[in-house]
């Protein structure tokens, strides 16, 4: 039997207009084939899926037709799909929209959320300086589990690519740059400054050159303002029991800059 055909609504699963025609098609092919599959049974006991009588070879042709356009659709329709996410990342890339294209990335992977071993439960115990002392030596505690390769340093595991990765000094970035980043931050998103960012963009004419002046500055001399190196960091719980510091992932809320 001929399977249902849903067309989504959502972007991934939009179909492109040559899909929809070779759907429409489909249907038609389908058609023709069942119309030709009951007058082969109209005859019988005339007919009787000899294969080699006219009503026979029309049936094959008309299915091997029906077959050979539902396989189109199923490369359209993956076609299709692929050129949406693409799409649908290139637009979120544009207004650097993080959260937005990992979304997308989940969706087209389908990665769902695990529930194996989840403790719904929004008590816990867990000491929040026993949850700093974790995030703060876990580095510590997996550099320890790394094999101990003598003199060898990281250089030593990279392929040799000359002076490709080397510069004298960084370019400096213009106005327009700085202008561009802060506009294309979503208006929603988290930022640890006590300036909220709807404010940030309105007054960012006023104070676009200092701006500019102080990150060329910073790049310049290496030296990075002590407010950008602040972090509002919060613990967000993964899976399974709420009592134990590895199930709890460090998010960083960053400043503007």
């Amino acid at each position: 039997q001929l399977k249902s055909i849903t067309i989504h609504d959502h972007f991934i699963h939009r179909p492109s207009s040559e899909l929809l025609n070779a759907i429409k098609l489909k249907k038609v092919t389908y058609r023709s084939f069942r119309k030709a599959l009951r007058m082969q049974k109209d005859n019988i006991p005339f007919c009787n899926n000899c294969k080699a009588c006219e009503l026979c070879r029309k049936l094959d042709q008309k299915w091997n037709r029906y077959k050979k356009q539902r396989n189109l659709v199923k490369k359209l329709a993956k076609k299709c799909k692929k050129d949406n996410i693409i799409k649908d990342l290139k637009a979120k890339s544009a207004v650097n929209d993080l959260k937005g294209i990992w979304k997308t990335i989940k969706m087209a992977s389908n990665i769902r959320p695990s529930n194996n071993n989840v403790d719904d439960s929004n008590n816990s115990s867990l000491d929040p300086d026993k949850l700093n002392t974790h995030f703060s030596t876990i580095g510590e505690k997996i550099q320890a589990d790394v094999p101990d390769h003598g003199a060898e340093t990281y250089r030593d595991f990279l392929p040799d690519r000359g002076n490709l990765c080397s510069f004298s000094s960084f370019k400096e970035v213009t106005s327009s740059e700085i202008e561009g980043y802060i506009k294309a931050l979503p208006p929603g998103k988290a930022v640890y400054d006590k300036v909220p960012l709807k404010i940030f963009k309105s007054i960012l004419p006023n104070i676009l050159e200092p701006l500019t002046h102080i990150v060329n500055l910073s790049l310049n001399s290496g030296i990075v303002p002590k407010f950008c190196k602040y972090a509002q960091v919060t613990p967000i719980h993964k899976g399974g029991s709420k009592d134990e510091e590895g199930n709890y992932r460090p998010i960083s809320i960053l400043p503007i800059l």
